[in-house]
């Protein structure tokens, strides 16, 4: 690959975000790149120019005029360029002194990457195995539901995304499965006590809360033909933003790791997998704190409904009570409101 600079990108049509790697021998070493004077890697973006047939990088470094050229070799190759979707200095969750997986699942662990559901589904698409899960300890790009933004102190939470092939599971119910786990996951690490254990609840459809703060939050993305489904999960375990939660707020134990609940979450989703339908709906709407509760619901179109949550159907549909009219919700944003049934 030569000649790599800058370009106006209004003329480019397909692009895909990469990661480059500097290195020698494989090991990575720092080199010095655009005023940087040490760098493993920088993220970039990467596209084809059709009309002139020559690729371009349109970002990366800190490099406001996005100008390699600076660097004064026209051949990377002579650095030894690695380009990787997910680079990583260590892909193996326990070479990090971890405890031992009991379980048949795939975990791969990474330092970095965009967004570990955009990895794992592109792994998917290759061919990846059902029960693969990638762990990073930090995201660049990580989104939540409504195309938010998920971010994090790298290592401090759990980030992971787990892969379920339909042959082996019924994709429509692995969300369930995932969030029920996760409950599940997170109480072992409480005392044990009601109190505690009860404070770490779902609010539809995908949100866990800790005392009704949230402290994590699931993204499903499936494959059109629904043959897999990657689940994505963030908890905070050690740290959030001042309008969150996380579980050290709370745990008994306060030196376990992202792994450690990872390892445990695994171990559950194993028992869940097992339940029948009716019986994962039963654990599902147990731990589901926005029943009964009055909500406002803010609806993919814009509309507001607002109301008591009554029920959840077993499809999944929330059913909100309002003014003598019954709303069924397939998706929308929930908020819980304070009313006298609260006090």
């Amino acid at each position: 690959m030569n000649c790599i600079g800058a370009t106006e990108f209004d003329r480019i049509n397909n692009r895909v975000g990469i990661q480059i790697t500097f290195c020698r021998r494989l090991t990575a070493e720092g080199v010095r790149l655009v005023c940087e004077t040490h760098m493993q890697s920088v993220s970039i973006e990467f596209a084809i120019n059709r009309d002139g047939g020559d690729a371009h990088f349109s970002g990366g470094s800190n490099n406001p005029n996005c100008d390699f050229a600076t660097v004064g070799d026209k051949d990377f190759l002579k650095h030894g360029v690695l380009f990787s979707p997910m680079p990583s200095t260590d892909n193996n969750w326990q070479d990090r002194g971890q405890t031992s997986a009991r379980h048949d699942w795939i975990v791969h662990r990474v330092a970095e990457t965009g967004s570990t559901n955009i990895d794992l589904y592109s792994q998917a698409e290759r061919g990846a195995e059902h029960h693969t899960a990638l762990m990073a300890d930090n995201q660049t790009a990580g989104r939540g539901r409504l195309d938010r933004t998920w971010e994090a102190k790298s290592g401090a939470n759990l980030l992971v995304s787990l892969l379920f092939r339909n042959s082996n599971c019924d994709v429509s119910m692995c969300q369930r499965v995932v969030a029920v786990s996760a409950v599940r996951a997170c109480r072992i690490f409480f005392d044990e006590t009601e109190k505690n254990s009860a404070s770490v609840k779902l609010k539809w459809p995908n949100d866990l809360l800790l005392n009704e703060k949230k402290f994590g939050g699931m993204l499903s993305v499936a494959d059109p033909e629904q043959t897999f489904i990657v689940v994505g999960i963030g908890i905070n375990i050690a740290w959030a933003p001042d309008y969150a939660a996380k579980l050290k707020d709370l745990a008994k134990l306060k030196s376990f790791s992202p792994a450690d609940l990872l390892n445990v979450m695994i171990e559950q989703i194993d028992i869940s997998e097992k339940y029948s339908k009716d019986r994962l709906h039963d654990e599902y709407v147990s731990v589901l704190s926005t029943l009964g509760k009055l909500v406002r619901v803010e609806l993919t179109n814009g509309k507001i409904v607002t109301g008591r949550a009554a029920s959840l159907e077993p499809n999944g549909r929330l059913v909100v009570e309002a003014e003598n009219e019954r709303h069924l919700i397939d998706t929308g944003d929930v908020v819980h409101l304070r009313d006298a049934n609260d006090e």
